[in-house]
């Protein structure tokens, strides 16, 4: 099937492939750029099964591809699922480059690749700051990470789950439940939540915040989540972003859903801290 290549990173390939946000990883894919750059070729690139073609369907380059992340066993090698909404099958624009860095890491669970722009669960946003720190760490399990940290695994935590990172991330000190045992593991999460969550994910990371970024909607937010927002919008990545900052207009939206792909790029910066 015909691919157009969205541009490249390096050695990789952001694609559409039979209505799938795909990445590839390219051999040659260097030496593509050589030659286009060479015969100052400026237009579309078009990659089918057999190499790299023009926009009138002229072989420029042959190339072998292949899916990325085969070696982590996933069902498919798509970023996303086939989905039938189209704002839901490749993450927003403002988004696009730091998701495709945080899987690039292996940061995503392959739960969380996918609807993009839909609220998060507080179970998936658990899956995704457990796995953060499982690649951070260098731990190939979620019973290494906790033996990092002087932990075991403990069964019985929630009534209402048993999944292992949640169970991780309560033992870490990252989440809690909500009395009586419930952790309420499909409720969507909010911005304050999160906030908080990623503030004491970094604790566990040992990384420490700057000054806290001024909104002017905190008066909406809850007492418990005043040092979570102060410290996550002040927490700086390499990069020079903030790990989590506002809606715009000066404001936080406390207790506004917090989406998949904020949560992945928020992620990501966390694991960019140092």
């Amino acid at each position: 099937g015909l691919v157009k290549d969205l541009g490249n990173y390096e050695d990789f390939a952001f694609s559409y492939l039979d209505n799938c946000f795909c990445i590839y990883e390219v051999t040659g894919f260097e030496d593509l750029d050589k030659y286009l750059d060479e015969i100052h070729y400026k237009g579309d690139v078009f990659i089918r099964d057999d190499g790299a073609y023009d926009e009138n369907g002229n072989l420029l380059m042959p190339l072998v591809y292949e899916e990325k992340f085969n070696k982590l066993n996933y069902a498919d090698f798509s970023i996303v699922n086939k989905n039938t909404v189209a704002e839901q099958t490749r993450p927003s624009d403002w988004a696009l480059d730091e998701c495709f860095l945080a899987l690039r890491n292996e940061l995503i669970p392959y739960a969380m690749q996918k609807n993009y722009q839909s609220p998060i669960s507080r179970e998936n946003f658990c899956h995704a700051i457990v796995n953060m720190l499982m690649v951070r760490e260098k731990a190939d399990s979620v019973e290494a990470l906790l033996a990092k940290h002087g932990l075991t695994m403990q069964s019985g935590i929630f009534t209402d789950t048993e999944d292992k990172d949640i169970r991780a991330a309560n033992l870490l000190g990252i989440v809690n439940g909500y009395g009586n045992g419930l952790f309420r593991p499909e409720q969507n999460i909010s911005r304050q939540e999160a906030a908080a969550m990623l503030m004491r994910a970094a604790k566990v990371m040992g990384v420490s915040s700057g000054s806290a970024k001024q909104f002017t909607d905190t008066g909406s937010l809850q007492a418990w989540a005043t040092d979570g927002i102060n410290f996550v919008s002040g927490l700086v990545s390499q990069d020079g972003k903030a790990v989590m900052g506002g809606t715009g207009a000066d404001k936080f939206s406390p207790l506004s859903d917090y989406t998949t792909e904020q949560s992945i790029l928020t992620v990501y910066r966390l694991f960019r801290c140092k």
